[in-house]
């Protein structure tokens, strides 16, 4: 019984973090993936006035983005049917208020970003979860 209860606490606090990431709100609580470092990330690449960035869809995790704050961005997200599941397909930006369904080919999200930081960004039940890193300059 007890140990039933401590499981229910746990899973509470974690679906709580979860909630918190998806109202824009980044808790540093446990996640189901959370991705790696800037180290690991994918820094936009500046051409015509346009910053374009490519990542690839996993099935358990999103790739970080290093982006220029003030410049449009154009993020191409790779995805192949194999690797969008019902947790994955849906990618939830709240710092940038967008939202977009993934398909099978290049998913393309469009915004600029207007300020510096790292925002947290996540699946649709905010339990994957990666990060946009925004500089001041790329």
């Amino acid at each position: 019984m007890s140990v039933s209860a401590a499981l229910v606490v746990i899973l509470g606090v974690i679906m709580f973090s979860n909630g918190m990431n998806l109202s824009g709100i980044t808790a540093p609580l446990p996640s189901v993936s959370a991705s790696g470092s800037a180290a690991n990330s994918n820094v936009a690449v500046i051409q015509n006035g346009v910053q374009t960035v490519t990542t690839t869809l996993s099935t358990g995790s999103y790739e970080p983005i290093i982006l220029g704050k003030g410049v449009p961005v154009r993020w191409i997200i790779q995805a192949e049917k194999g690797n969008i599941n019902g947790c994955n397909n849906e990618i939830v930006i709240p710092e940038f208020d967008k939202q977009k369904e993934l398909e099978p080919g290049d998913n393309v999200i469009e915004f600029t970003p207007d300020k510096i930081g790292t925002f947290t960004y996540s699946c649709w039940m905010g339990m994957i979860r990666s990060t946009i890193t925004v500089v001041d300059e790329l």
